[in-house]
Order: structure tokens, then sequence, then C-alpha cells
């Protein structure tokens, strides 16, 4: 799994590799399963309970949710002024 850095996944300690067994305590099929039971949760900024597998550890953990498209998006170069 890639983890974006400084994202809410990475400041709640979720590291590449990790395999996610549980959102809210139900188990995980597959990533669209993943993200439907996160997106049920509520709205972004919403706190999401997962359970992890790092390495050989279970991990259960908190990451508060994000607009997937506001934490991407890159700023657009803003043109000159012009003068008259």
């Amino acid at each position: 799994m890639y983890v974006a850095p400084d994202g809410p996944a990475d400041r709640a300690g979720v590291r590449e590799n990790d395999l996610i067994l549980k959102v809210a305590g139900q188990p995980v099929g597959d990533q669209a399963d993943f993200y439907r039971k996160v997106w049920a949760l509520g709205d972004a900024g919403t706190e999401i309970p997962l359970t992890l597998l790092q390495g050989v550890e279970t991990t259960d953990l908190a990451v508060h949710s994000a607009d997937r498209q506001g934490y991407f998006r890159i700023p657009l170069p803003r043109a000159p002024l012009q003068s008259t």
C-alpha cells in the first residue's frame, strides 16, 4: 500500500506494506470494500478506526480522513496581470 508523505495515514502511523485488516471493526475484503467502509463512516475529517497488520504485530489506530481531491490538488500558476 502507498502512504502519502505527511498525509493523514502517515501522520497516524500507517506504513507502507501494512495490511489493513479491519475498518471500524469490520473485516476488509479488498480495496473497493475498504473505500466503501471508510466512506460509509462520514465526510472528510471523520475519525476512521483501523486494525492493521504491521509486520507480525496487529495494531489499532485512528486516521482522520481528508478530502482526497483537496489533499492532492496542485495549485495552478497565476497568469501575470497585464496593465492597460
